[in-house]
């Protein structure tokens, strides 16, 4: 069972601030982009 952590209101707000800000937002696409291709070329060259 997994038991989830209190929910903290402080960074609610700033999540929420963020997923408003287009360039947050496209920073943190491109980085998961770029972490998927590391991870699907690293899988590869094994």
């Amino acid at each position: 069972m997994r038991i989830a952590k209190p929910v903290d209101p402080k960074r609610i707000a700033d999540l929420k601030k963020k997923i408003r800000d287009v360039r947050y937002v496209d920073d943190a696409v491109q980085n998961l982009a770029q972490r998927l291709t590391n991870e699907i070329v690293g899988q590869r060259h094994r």
